[in-house]
């Protein structure tokens, strides 16, 4: 396949899994948006943190779905944290606003569009696997708050998509962010913190 028309190739797949979270398709067959793993989901959150030294004034979640996860961290964490969403799929953003507050807001956009975003905290809880351009996608994220912590499923192999990146690589994009990343491969079962120098 040419180059050029590898790319037309990869930019017309990232338009298709984009439709099916802006269209409902992936609401129609996930109608509860995962809400039933939020908790399990915020107590790794939580302790990622912990070890880290991680205790931030604002957190925003990308691709937020429901905003189970940030309410139930909201009900965790400092009273005068802010908590912040940003969901593209219309039909995710809709369930999320039943969960906002005076310190939990949630947007529906693309995060990278918003030029003044800037938090203490990103999660990126279960998006990466449903990305064409996941390189692309952190490296836009990286001026966008102080630490990341990610969360990549482990039913994710590289039988199924192309190779997700190496330790090395997300050590590159990282720079002085901790990321939570599994083994040598973003993953695999191993989970560990990783600070910045």
């Amino acid at each position: 396949m040419s180059r050029g028309r590898d790319l037309r190739f990869r930019e017309g797949a990232a338009v298709a899994m984009e439709e099916m979270y802006i269209g409902g398709e992936y609401f129609q067959k996930n109608p509860a948006w995962h809400v039933e793993d939020s908790l399990w989901k915020t107590r790794q959150i939580l302790r990622m943190m912990a070890r880290n030294g991680i205790k931030p004034g604002t957190v925003c979640e990308v691709g937020c779905g429901a905003g189970e996860i940030l309410r139930q961290l909201q009900l965790s964490m400092d009273r005068e944290c802010a908590f912040w969403g940003y969901e593209i799929s219309p039909q995710a953003f809709e369930l999320s606003e039943s969960r906002a507050n005076e310190r939990l807001h949630f947007r529906l956009a693309d995060i990278r569009t918003d030029k003044d975003a800037f938090f203490d905290l990103i999660l990126i809880i279960d998006v990466i696997e449903h990305l064409e351009d996941y390189f692309g996608f952190l490296r836009d994220l990286r001026p966008k708050s102080k630490y990341k912590i990610l969360h990549i499923p482990l039913d994710i192999s590289s039988s199924e998509r192309a190779p997700l990146p190496t330790a090395r690589q997300v050590e590159a994009l990282r720079g002085s962010h901790p990321l939570l990343y599994e083994g040598n491969r973003l993953g695999t079962s191993e989970r560990r913190g990783i600070s910045g120098p």
